[in-house]
């Protein structure tokens, strides 16, 4: 585990003790500093999503109690959990792999689920708006909308248990994400279109530099600015 995450400052597994109160604070203190420091250049607004998958209830309050209300989950049942039990006021986001059979599910029994992440098609778009309907949501749930601009056909999938299984990757292909974002505008009226997101490939992130740029990126930026979406990044 490398990635850089308020719950934990060296390299870890799950198995080892979390983090103190305290040592989330000042990680999350940390983290919106150089949030802060970078999106100066831009003058852009960032938000910090806190990716709280497989954390326990107690980790996600001492970064609550720090100030931080997005958190971010994968499994659909462990967030239907922790949502039940801690603040009503936490704004989560679903950031896994989306299955059709969990959708709505996903927008009926969590009641402040702020954003899913990883809408990449019709059916999905519809099974949620069909879940918000059934849990009486009172205010529209973001979507993004994820572009496989890599067009890596397969790669592996971690859901919900210990067993894994390879599925074509996630995300709509480029051409048809224009028709994609028309339909969750026009038939899905408790769904709020919020922007596009992608993954590019792993290779193309390493071999991106000042000189070339990461062609996975381009084409999600051709593809927002050809389909007049850049008004909408900013969820």
């Amino acid at each position: 585990m490398k990635e850089l995450s308020l719950f934990k400052t060296t390299v870890r597994t799950m198995s080892t003790l979390p983090p103190n109160q305290d040592r989330i604070a000042k990680n999350l203190h940390s983290v919106l500093s150089a949030i802060k420091s970078a999106s100066s250049l831009y003058q852009r607004p960032v938000r910090l999503v806190a990716v709280s998958k497989l954390f326990p209830p107690k980790d996600i309050e001492a970064a609550y109690n720090a100030g931080q209300r997005h958190f971010g989950e994968s499994y659909i049942q462990e967030l239907a959990g922790k949502a039940s039990t801690l603040p009503d006021d936490i704004k989560w986001h679903f950031v896994g792999a989306l299955q059709s059979n969990k959708c709505k599910a996903l927008a009926e029994k969590v009641p402040n689920l702020w954003c899913v992440e990883t809408v990449d098609s019709r059916k999905k778009a519809h099974l949620l708006e069909a879940g918000a309907v059934a849990g009486g949501r009172k205010e529209f749930l973001r979507v993004f909308i994820q572009v496989n601009t890599s067009r890596e056909e397969r790669m592996p999938l971690e859901h919900e248990g210990d067993a894994k299984m390879v599925i074509e990757k996630a995300g709509v292909s480029p051409e048809e994400v224009l028709d994609l974002v028309k339909f969750v505008r026009g038939e899905c009226p408790h769904l709020e279109f919020a922007g596009l997101m992608t993954i590019g490939s792993v290779d193309a992130s390493h071999s991106a530099n000042e000189e070339q740029r990461n062609p996975d990126f381009e084409v999600y930026h051709g593809h927002r600015t050809g389909a007049d979406l850049a008004e909408f990044d900013s969820c």
